[in-house]
């Protein structure tokens, strides 16, 4: 996973994804996933960052006319036990809910998460 973080990390369309969230306009909305409020893709990013995650980055981000959307996120995990597991929690609550298996903790330093459906 690392080969592949590192792949998207230097990639032109990957950007942290409070910061692109929040720079978009109205006339140019940016979302995650199915959600086509920017407002709800943003609440998503906070909870993320809350539960204890470092770094969250949107990749292959899309633009289009009105705006650009990114299916899918690169959540970079702490070391701290607690921060993991909550962050893996709601990951594995976003994969449940999109019909794929939970994330579980192995140690990794990245977890590529689709964005909700």
């Amino acid at each position: 996973m690392d080969e592949l973080a590192a792949q998207f990390l230097d990639a032109p369309n990957t950007e942290e994804a409070l910061a692109w969230l929040q720079g978009g306009t109205r006339s140019q909305i940016r979302t995650l996933g199915e959600d086509e409020s920017t407002v709800d893709s943003i609440s998503m990013v906070e909870e993320l960052y809350a539960a204890g995650a470092s770094n969250v980055f949107a990749v292959d981000i899309d633009s289009y006319d009105r705006g650009a959307n990114s299916g899918k996120l690169l959540i970079e995990l702490t070391d701290a036990p607690t921060d993991r597991e909550q962050v893996l929690g709601i990951v594995s609550q976003i994969a449940q809910a999109n019909g794929f298996d939970p994330e579980l903790d192995y140690g990794q330093q990245y977890v590529l998460q689709a964005a909700p459906n």
